[in-house]
């Protein structure tokens, strides 16, 4: 049924003098009827064989003379199509939630997509059934669902499931090493029953020599990856009807094949100072092994068995394995772990919540910082109110003209006594007069002669010191002037007189006019435009945003001690008194002050109470939404390793229960589960903090340029978040193992006994 001609399968490079890892076939042919035992020491290739005959395997195939046959023909690259050949292997692999039935039709379902005339049976069930031992049992075990069923009556269902596909061959790897010796014997008979009332073949890879002398009729023996003839005499003793004499011949057959044991001074001996792994150790062996348990890991180590474990169990395993490979350099088993670490899902699953942890925490920090600090601006918190003759609220009174000095002198002391009055800093209030200039005009002596004319612009003059200058943005990049409103406003005795005009303005002179990229210089008439000797003055800056002016803008900003000096120029008398002034005071004193200004029979035009309340509620924001953002998060890292914990716990309950019955301890376990988990946690933080590096410049550019040293904001962030991140999972492992570990002592015995 199967024939093989020069053909191999290395698992691995081979060495010049040493032991095949794998298969090599010079010439083999597996009889088309009868069971055929596959007879070896451990680790000669046997199940490799099976393997390439069940086409899971695709071994090299030499170009003269080579072949991998079954039934006469060449196997595929795909292997058998379903329903041909069907496989028992050591482990029952059933699906735990179907019932025995429905694992034992699988092949059968399989098999009539390719063979849609196919179909089952009931006596030839029923006969095996009753061969099995799957219907005498008083319980019907078919219907039960596949993890009730007991190890032995599992495998017993995986052998029913081989029968019931019908197929050309059955191939079995250890089919009854979960099987007592009746169950053992009903499974062999019931294959030998199948291979000769179908005249086909059952392939069995054994370790028993009694079961292969009493169920084979055939034999194959393989030592170092090869096959190996029998002697004359034994082929003549497997002949023979007599079990006994069958039993003998195996025997000896298998005593030549195993290898001599090897003497104790080559068996390498472990050096005086190494010591026994105590349970620390072993949980970081442990947890080592957990980390590396994935396809990757199993690649990397291919060629270097144990390459990445701990370096003490790697002492040892060097001492006791004289033959183990070297490990690779030290940098080369740090990339290979962090590569082949099994829980990255989890490492970017944690990485997402970090980071929004971290945007949470920063970006909150920044509200708060921006908002407090709007709220500390003297500009925030204000009244823009004016002097209109009849407006008094007070009958039989006008209010004072807003003269410096006098009028705006009386708000201010109202305004601080009503401040006072309610327990609040006088020292933050102030008032200024606004002033609009009417027929205000600019000459430029550089321009272009087309431009040499005056030009009228609206202008609006305001004291240096008011808190509606620090407000004005300028362009920085415009040449020769000046992108820093701080330098503009500080006093200088120097003529000629700064002032500020709008950017756009700046453009448009330059573009039509002809004026140099340098400094700008005018002659400026305030209201006398061409009658009298006009002031000089320097563009000091192009404004990009003005002042919040309201209800008027302005292209031209002048100083009012620039405008007092123009006005003195026309009659020598002093200037008119303001009709409009803006007051302000701490953000806590917004009723007080408006009862103040009214109460004094101005008209309050505008306030900032709507703006203060929107900074207000910014910061109360930046306090709130952030600290619900980080818990969500937090939450979600408690969720998502509850979740993996547990099924760390679930998959090797039976394992872990045995590291009860040994004597570990709580902390043992606790020990193994950080140290398998800490690593996702440490590279989500290096990829965090890396990712970080890389876009702090530009997001460092994109943020306002006021708000101070940002990177402090960031590093906090960046510690809060890490110390929710470690506080989470040390939480979470603590309580889950703790509650997983009283219920398993609870169930100890069930678990061992499973």
């Amino acid at each position: 049924m199967f024939r093989l001609r020069q053909l191999s399968y290395h698992h691995s490079a081979q060495s010049a003098d040493g032991p095949v890892r794998g298969i090599e076939v010079s010439d083999l042919e597996i009889p088309a009827t009868g069971v055929t035992a596959i007879i070896g020491p451990s680790g000669s290739g046997k199940t490799t064989l099976l393997s390439v005959l069940a086409g899971f395997l695709r071994p090299d195939i030499a170009p003269d003379g080579g072949a991998l046959e079954f039934d006469g023909q060449p196997m595929t690259a795909e292997g058998h199509p379903p329903g041909r050949v069907a496989f028992v292997f050591q482990s029952s692999l059933l699906l735990g939630a179907a019932t025995g039935l429905t694992n034992a039709l699988q092949g059968h379902v399989a098999a009539r997509a390719a063979d849609p005339d196919r179909r089952l049976d009931p006596a030839e069930m029923r006969h095996l059934l009753r061969r099995l031992g799957l219907s005498d049992t008083g319980k019907s075990l078919i219907a039960r669902r596949a993890r009730q069923l007991s190890g032995g009556e599992a495998q017993r269902v995986a052998i029913l499931r081989a029968l019931l596909t019908d197929p050309q061959a059955i191939l079995c790897d250890e089919p009854t090493s979960s099987l007592d010796s009746a169950n053992a014997d009903a499974a062999l008979g019931a294959l030998r029953d199948w291979a000769e009332r179908r005249q086909r073949p059952v392939v069995w890879v054994t370790h028993n020599l009694q079961q292969a002398a009493a169920y084979a009729d055939h034999h194959v023996f393989v030592a170092g990856g090869r096959i190996v003839p029998a002697p004359a005499e034994v082929t003549e003793a497997l002949a023979s009807s007599d079990t006994g004499l069958r039993l003998a011949a195996l025997q000896a057959m298998t005593d030549a094949l195993s290898p001599p044991p090897r003497a104790a001074e080559d068996a390498g001996a472990v050096p005086d100072t190494a010591e026994d792994p105590g349970p620390g150790t072993y949980a970081h062996w442990i947890a080592a092994a957990l980390s590396a348990d994935g396809a990757t890991a199993e690649a990397l180590e291919r060629d270097r068995a144990a390459g990445l474990a701990p370096a003490r169990e790697r002492h040892w395993l060097a001492a006791l394995s004289p033959g183990l490979p070297e490990p690779p350099p030290r940098i080369t088993r740090l990339l290979g772990r962090v590569v082949a670490y099994s829980r990255h899902a989890l490492m970017l699953i944690l990485l997402v919540l970090m980071a929004q942890i971290f945007a949470a925490g920063f970006f909150g920090a920044l509200a708060q910082r921006y908002s407090r600090e709007r709220l500390e601006d003297p500009s925030v918190a204000r009244i823009v109110f004016e002097h209109v003759v009849g407006s008094s609220s007070l009958s039989g009174r006008e209010p004072d003209p807003l003269y410096p000095g006098r009028g705006m002198t009386a708000v201010l002391e109202a305004l601080e006594g009503a401040l006072r009055a309610e327990g609040l800093d006088t020292s933050r209030a102030f008032v200024f007069g606004r002033r609009t200039i009417p027929n205000s005009a600019l000459r430029f002596p550089d321009a272009s002669d087309a431009c040499q004319g005056w030009q009228g612009f609206e202008t609006v003059a305001l004291d240096r010191a008011d808190p509606l200058l620090g407000q004005t943005v300028l362009r920085p990049e415009t040449p020769g002037l000046s992108g820093d409103i701080g330098a503009v406003l500080a006093p200088s005795a120097d003529a000629p007189r700064n002032a500020l005009l709008d950017g756009r303005i700046v453009d448009l002179l330059r573009d039509r006019c002809g004026l140099p990229e340098g400094p700008i210089l005018a002659d400026w008439a305030a209201g006398q435009a061409g009658t009298l000797e006009p002031v000089r003055l320097r563009i000091a800056g192009a404004i990009a945003e003005p002042p919040p002016l309201y209800p008027v803008s302005a292209d031209l900003l002048v100083f009012e001690e620039d405008y007092q000096f123009a006005a003195n120029l026309q009659d020598g008398a002093a200037p008119d008194p303001f009709r409009i002034a803006t007051a302000y005071f701490p953000i806590d004193g917004f009723d007080a002050a408006r009862g103040a200004i009214d109460g004094l029979g101005y008209r309050i035009r505008d306030d900032s109470a709507a703006a203060v309340e929107t900074l207000r509620r910014v910061a109360r924001a930046a306090r709130e939404v952030p600290r619900a953002v980080m818990i969500l998060n937090a939450t979600g890292c408690v969720v998502v390793l509850i979740l993996v914990i547990g099924n760390i716990l679930e998959l090797n309950k039976r394992v872990f229960a045995l590291f009860q019955a040994h004597g570990f301890r709580l902390r043992d376990i606790l020990a193994v589960l950080a140290l398998h988990l800490a690593p996702a946690l440490a590279y989500a933080v290096v990829l965090l903090g890396l990712a970080l590096l890389l876009l702090w410049p530009l997001l460092i550019r994109a943020l306002p340029a006021d708000l101070g040293n940002l990177a402090l904001l960031r590093n906090a962030a960046f510690l809060e978040t890490l110390a929710i991140a470690i506080l989470a999972m040390a939480a979470t492992t603590l309580v889950v193992v703790t509650l997983w570990w009283h219920q398993t002592r609870a169930r100890l015995t069930r678990y061992l006994q499973e």
